[in-house]
C-alpha cells in the first residue's frame, strides 16, 4: 500500500501519480547536496515514497547497511516538514505505535543526515523550518508475507489501515481519509508542494438575474445591434435624401413617335434642375461627353438651362442624353432623343433649306428670261420630295407662235416629267411624250413631227443661303420631219444658269 506523502491517504495505485483525496502530486522533486531541486528540473525522481520497502525489510536492509549488494549508508529520507501540535505526542511516537520495534530501530535516522531545504515560490510562498524526521518515522507500511504462511487478510488490513496505525493526536479533530475512515494523520500545514486545504464544500449558488443570462444577453445585444444598424441607416437615409439628384429635360420643336428630334443646326432645349449649385454640367451621349458642347452652369438653385445645337459630328438614331455637375452627382434617367439627317422629320435642310417632306413651288427663270415653274409635293420620310415642271402631266397641249420669218404656227405637244428634292438639292427632267407643228405658206399646209419621246428639259438647283434655289438648265438640239416636201426643221440646244425662291 502506498499514502500521500502530502496528506497521507491511501493511494489508488502504486503507480498513482496524484492523490485522489488533496490531488497532490506524488512524484517529488530531486534531493541533492541539501537542497529540493523543483520537479520540472529532473523528471525522473532521485527518491519517491512510492519507493519504500516494507517496513521488516527495510530495517533488515538497512541494519546490514546493504540493500540488494549496494552500499546504502547514504541513502536519506526526504525530510517532510511535519506540524507542530501543542501536548501533542511526537511525530515518531505517533508512527512507532504501530509498527513493531525492530523496525524502528532499524531504521532510525540521524540526526546528522542531511536536511531538504524546500524553495520558495509564487505559489506557495516561502516555506517554513524544514521539519527533521524523527528516528522510526515512516509512513505505514503492510507486514512482508513469509514464505509458507497463510495469507491475512485481516492482518494486513489492520496494519495498514491509518487508523489502526496512526492514533489520533491529542488536542487534534479526527482526520478523515479517502475512505471516509478517522485519522490520526492531519492536513500538513506545510509540504513540498504547498500547504494542503481540507475540502471545502461548495457554496450555494447564488440566484443569477435573468439580465445576466445568456438569453438576455443574446436578446440585449441584439437589441443594441438593432437600434445601431437602424441609426446607421436613418443617418445614411438622411444624407442621401439631401445630396443633389439631378433631372434634366430635353425638348424639340420636331417629334419622332414623341421623341425630341433634331439634326445637324438643330437645336435643342436643355433644362435642368437639383444640380450642385454653381457647378459646371456636362452634358453626356451615351455616357460619353458631346462634342462641342456649350458651357453650362447651375445657378444658385441648382438650376441650368442651355440649347444644345446638334453637331453634324452626331451620329444619326436614337440616344440617351444625361448630365453631370462638378461634384459627380449625376441624373438618374437620361432623355431619349432622336438625331436625323437634315430635312428629315420636318427638320430644316442644309442651310435652312425646305424640310424633305414639305410642299412648295418654285418660280424660276432661265437667263435667257426663260420662265420655270417647278413643283414639290413633299413625300413621308425618307423618300423626299417629288418635283415636276407645272403642266408636265401627259396631257396634250396647243401652243401657238411665229416662225422667223412671220409665218404663224400652231404646236401640240404632251409631257410629263420626273424629279426629286431631298435635303435642299433639286433634280427635275421633262420628257417629250408628243410633238407636231403645222404651218402654211405660199398656199402651202406643212406638218412637222419630231422623233418622240426624248428629253425635252433638264433643271438642277441648289437651295442657298440666300434663301433662294440656283442651278443649270438645258435644252436639247431636235429635229422634225415635214411633210408633203421632204423639209427638216432643226432647234439649237440652249444651256444656261436659272434662279428662283421657294413659295409654301
Amino acid at each position: 500500500m502506498h499514502y500521500c506523502y502530502a496528506c497521507g491517504s491511501a493511494l489508488s495505485s502504486e503507480h498513482a501519480q496524484y492523490c485522489d483525496n488533496c490531488g497532490k502530486s506524488q512524484i517529488p522533486p530531486t534531493a541533492t547536496s541539501g537542497t529540493m531541486t523543483p520537479i520540472d528540473a529532473d523528471p525522473v525522481p532521485a527518491f519517491s515514497f512510492q519507493e519504500f520497502m516494507p517496513a521488516k525489510e527495510a530495517a533488515t536492509a538497512l541494519s546490514g547497511e546493504h540493500y540488494q549488494g549496494k552500499e546504502v549508508s547514504h541513502y536519506a529520507m526526504p525530510a517532510v516538514h511535519m506540524p507542530e501540535a501543542t501536548n501533542a505526542q511526537s511525530a515518531s511516537e505517533q508512527f512507532a505505535s504501530g509498527i513493531p520495534n525492530s523496525a524502528v530501530e532499524a531504521n532510525a535516522i540521524t540526526a546528522n543526515e542531511p536536511t531538504v531545504a524546500m524553495p520558495s515560490s509564487a505559489e506557495h510562498g516561502p516555506l517554513a523550518s524544514v521539519y527533521q524526521p524523527q528516528s522510526g518515522v515512516f509512513p505505514p507500511q503492510a507486514p512482508v508475507p513469509q514464505p509458507g504462511a497463510a495469507y491475512d487478510p485481516a492482518a494486513i488490513h489492520s496494519v495498514s489501515s491509518p487508523q489502526n496505525i496512526y492514533p489520533p493526536i491529542p488536542g487534534q479533530a479526527p482526520y478523515y481519509g479517502p475512505q471516509g475512515a478517522p485519522s490520526a494523520f492531519p492536513p500538513q500545514a506545510s509540504s513540498p508542494y504547498g500547504p494542503y486545504y481540507p475540502p471545502v464544500p461548495a457554496p450555494t449558488p447564488r440566484k443569477r438575474s435573468w439580465f445576466s443570462s445568456t438569453p438576455a444577453k443574446i436578446l440585449i445585444a441584439a437589441i443594441l445591434l438593432v437600434l445601431l444598424i437602424g441609426g446607421s441607416a436613418t443617418s445614411y437615409y438622411i444624407y442621401l435624401i439631401t445630396r443633389p439628384k439631378p433631372v434634366i429635360s430635353i425638348d424639340s420643336v420636331y417629334k419622332v413617335n414623341a421623341l425630341p428630334t433634331g439634326s445637324t443646326n438643330v437645336g435643342l432645349t436643355f433644362k435642368g434642375s437639383d444640380f450642385t449649385k454653381s457647378s459646371p454640367i456636362t452634358i453626356l451621349m451615351d455616357g460619353y461627353r458631346l462634342p462641342e458642347q456649350p458651357q453650362i452652369i447651375s445657378d444658385k438653385d441648382g438650376k441650368a438651362d442651355a440649347v444644345l445645337t446638334v453637331k453634324e459630328e452626331w451620329v444619326t438614331g436614337k440616344h440617351t442624353l444625361t448630365a453631370k455637375d462638378g461634384d459627380g452627382y449625376t441624373t438618374a434617367k437620361g432623355v431619349a432623343i432622336n438625331i436625323v439627317k437634315q430635312g428629315e422629320a420636318g427638320t430644316p435642310g442644309p442651310g435652312g433649306a425646305p424640310a424633305d417632306n414639305k410642299s412648295f413651288t418654285i418660280s424660276g427663270q432661265t437667263n435667257k428670261n426663260t420662265d420655270l415653274n417647278i413643283t414639290v409635293t413633299g413625300q413621308p420620310d425618307p423618300q423626299g420630295g417629288l418635283a415636276c415642271f407645272e403642266g408636265d402631266d401627259g396631257h396634250v397641249v396647243t401652243d401657238t407662235g411665229k416662225l422667223d420669218d412671220g409665218t404663224p404656227y400652231t404646236t401640240k405637244f404632251a409631257t410629263t416629267c420626273s424629279g426629286t428634292y431631298k435635303s435642299g438639292k433639286l433634280e427635275v427632267t421633262e420628257t417629250m411624250k408628243q410633238e407636231e407643228t403645222t404651218f402654211v405658206t405660199q398656199g402651202v399646209t406643212f406638218t412637222c413631227k419630231t422623233k418622240t419621246p426624248y428629253e425635252s428639259l433638264k433643271v438642277e438647283g441648289t437651295y442657298g443661303s440666300n434663301q433662294r434655289f440656283s442651278g443649270t438648265y438645258t435644252f436639247p438640239a431636235t429635229t422634225a420631219t415635214c411633210t408633203p416636201y421632204d423639209i427638216s426643221l432643226t432647234t439649237q440646244a440652249e444651256s444656261g444658269t436659272w434662279g428662283g425662291g421657294p413659295s409654301f
